[in-house]
């Protein structure tokens, strides 16, 4: 399985796509005045996991570390039954025509096929569910990789500390993604800082630029 190496600093990431769910300023910040989140203790120490979990991925094979782990879907509670199947940790897709790329965690190939993007999160789940932002990054990845390889990619499984979400991934979420893509560029080309659409009493700093919104 290949793709294209082109590479663009301006094309949008996994991370554009989750973090404008977020809070779109949060593109601003980072993408166009490249100022650096102020992180919480917590917030790196997730980071740290997020990297020793990849290492171990990579040890693993297939998918077999599936096995018996329940699967978070609104219309299913069923269990992964597919062990041994291809992946490729760490894949780097790109689509020009989209000018978006990503590095996923890691993309499996079903015995159809079909590519499956994986991503870890060194958290806990919304009680069982995935968050937005991961679903629409998880959706991001799905498109990419059609787009960029011409195969089918309807589901994504996000790993959290507590429990594997699978995520039926469908045509109108990949259209919303379109839209994301869309916006985001639109915030990056023109330089625009969206408004503040958080109430200030709710915004528990989670994205780590409170400090630019509020002065602290």
């Amino acid at each position: 399985m290949s793709s294209d190496d082109h590479d663009d600093h301006l094309y949008v990431t996994g991370s554009d796509v989750k973090n404008f769910i977020f809070c779109e300023r949060v593109v601003y910040f980072n993408r166009v005045m490249h100022i650096e989140p102020m992180l919480m203790s917590q917030q790196f120490n997730a980071k740290l996991e997020h990297k020793t979990e990849e290492r171990n991925e990579m040890r693993r094979k297939g998918i077999r570390a599936y096995k018996d782990m329940e699967i978070c879907d609104p219309s299913s509670s069923t269990t992964v039954q597919e062990y041994g199947l291809p992946k490729h940790p760490n894949y780097k897709v790109v689509s020009q025509r989209l000018m978006a790329t990503a590095i996923i965690d890691c993309v499996l190939e079903d015995r159809y096929g079909r590519l499956i993007p994986v991503e870890y999160k060194s958290m806990r789940s919304n009680n069982g569910r995935a968050y937005s932002d991961h679903i629409y990054q998880i959706a991001f990845y799905a498109l990419l990789l059609e787009d960029s390889l011409k195969r089918v990619s309807n589901e994504g499984y996000i790993h959290y500390n507590d429990i594997v979400v699978r995520i039926k991934i469908t045509d109108g979420m990949k259209r919303h993604v379109k839209r994301i893509i869309s916006r985001i560029n639109n915030i990056i080309m023109e330089e625009r800082l969206p408004p503040i659409k958080v109430n200030k009493r709710k915004c528990n700093g989670g994205c780590g630029y409170r400090y630019v919104c509020y002065g602290y």
